[in-house]
């Protein structure tokens, strides 16, 4: 957790400027019906996502992968923050559960699961977070 939060930390100015990038970007989504940017968040958001929820999966379930993951993870965490606060989403709220589940690394999986036993009121919220 610490080494993911130092990831998240130094890739702060990044994702901050992307985070304001994305401002001027929602706008021209909204213009284009939230339709323009749908190919890039199936191909990099999405995909992105859900790597972060496998390899937090994997740290569960093969403790002696850790190692390995230990490398892998927080640069591919950093990364899907940058490209989730960069991407505009429609749903603000969704593209925050993102970021977050990103940042819980590598106990997103086991929030996930959480929050789908026992819901968050709202009943596709979960199933949307991990794809």
């Amino acid at each position: 957790m610490r080494l993911n939060r130092a990831a998240i930390i130094i890739s702060l100015p990044l994702w901050s400027i992307a985070a304001l990038i994305s401002i001027p970007l929602t706008f021209i989504s909204i213009l284009a019906f939230g339709h323009l940017f749908l190919p890039f968040h199936w191909l990099v958001v999405r995909p992105l996502t859900s790597l972060v929820l496998w390899t937090s999966q994997l740290w569960t379930v093969a403790p002696t992968a850790r190692p390995v993951l230990l490398l892998i993870g927080p640069p591919v965490v950093a990364l899907a923050v940058i490209m989730i606060s960069l991407i505009p989403d429609m749903n603000v709220d969704i593209r925050d559960s993102r970021r977050l589940l990103c940042e819980l690394w590598p106990l997103s999986h086991r929030r996930l699961q959480w929050i789908a036993d026992r819901g968050t009121g709202h009943p596709v919220q979960a199933r949307n977070l991990s794809g």
